[in-house]
């Protein structure tokens, strides 16, 4: 029997674990639309129990308080945490904000909601492992194989733990913000990873492309970004009842981060319809596939403008919401290719 951890198999270990990170950047999207981050109130287990409750009578009676402090404590944890490390001005943050410490009731369809993600999550720490495993038989052929390997499988489990403390300081924006960044960005390093098993590493392509790919994939992450601080500002004029006024969407109150994230993507616009322009003029020495993946980047583009306008006439709508979330991760995964594909010259895709 072969060794299924052979080198041979790192490819598709590595692909599939790329692939279950993307799946659970939908899944967060969806955790994150219909209000079920908390839907656990702790951490790995849900309520206390690996397969959580179905109904609040098979719950204590004083679940809320007694959940409500272990959250408090291990928020406190974290808090200290920053400040030894010398984030004073972010363990202010949350020692500070009264909905850190707030008691969660029982929710069954936002429990397990949050609970399948997790389920998701622990499938993708697993896969994780078997990439980490398997890249080590590549170490004698290309050792950056197993140091990206390493690399992206810490920022995995690292992320994993970051999830705790999204529970524990009770979904403080900015800790859910570098949780999602995280998640790009280990895929990202996963990608580059696998794809280097293809490529000799003396090769490198056309630089041209592989700094139009780095702007416009800088673009898209930063468009990320400012998506997140836009949806901190929106929970929070939810929270305060001030997200409409007059039946209208309260634009000033969500503050310069909307004006960031409509430039950014009248820029990402322009710039990419002018790579598709420069791959369209050099498509004789390059695959045609890649023009398709450029026309690709243009309808998702497309499709998130769309979507983030239904977000803003209707009030953000769940399928808009969890599709702009989900949109903005296969975008950034599409540009990656891109850009990882010429800076590392041999092609993973043919005409």
């Amino acid at each position: 029997m072969k060794n299924p951890l052979r080198s041979e198999n790192y490819r598709t270990y590595s692909w599939l674990t790329v692939c279950a990170v993307f799946i659970l950047i939908l899944l967060g999207g969806i955790v994150r639309s219909t209000g079920s981050g908390m839907g656990c109130p702790d951490w790995p287990k849900c309520f206390g129990q690996y397969i959580p409750p179905t109904s609040e009578d098979q719950l204590p009676e004083n679940y809320q308080q007694d959940f409500s402090t272990k959250r408090s404590q291990k928020a406190v944890r974290f808090a200290t945490l920053l400040s030894k490390l010398g984030f004073e001005k972010k363990s202010n943050e949350i020692l500070n904000d009264p909905t850190v410490f707030e008691p969660e009731e029982f929710n069954a369809r936002k429990t397990w909601t949050e609970y399948l993600n997790r389920l998701w999550g622990a499938l993708t720490g697993i896969l994780a492992l078997l990439t980490l495993i398997s890249s080590i038989f590549w170490f004698k052929k290309d050792k950056y194989v197993t140091y990206l390997s390493i690399l992206g499988v810490f920022l995995i489990f690292f992320n994993a733990w970051l999830g705790s403390v999204v529970v524990s300081t009770n979904l403080t924006s900015w800790v859910v913000t570098i949780h999602y960044l995280l998640a790009y960005i280990a895929a990202m390093v996963l990608m580059i990873s696998a794809y280097k098993t293809y490529v000799p590493i003396s090769l490198r392509s056309n630089q041209q492309f592989t700094h139009w790919f780095s702007i416009v994939l800088g673009i898209t992450l930063i468009q990320i970004i400012s998506g997140t601080a836009l949806r901190e500002n929106s929970d929070l004029l939810v929270k305060t009842n001030t997200l409409t006024l007059n039946g209208e969407i309260n634009i000033s109150g969500l503050g310069t981060s909307f004006n960031w994230h409509r430039i950014l993507a009248f820029l990402s616009v322009v710039l990419n319809i002018r790579v598709f322009q420069l791959l369209y003029k050099n498509k004789k020495n390059i695959s045609n596939s890649l023009l398709y993946l450029q026309g690709i980047v243009l309808l998702l583009i497309g499709i998130q403008i769309l979507t983030g306008s239904l977000n803003l006439l209707y009030n953000f709508p769940l399928v808009a919401q969890v599709q702009h979330i989900f949109g903005a991760g296969i975008l950034f995964g599409v540009q990656a290719y891109g850009f990882i594909y010429f800076y590392l010259k041999k092609p993973l895709i043919s005409n």
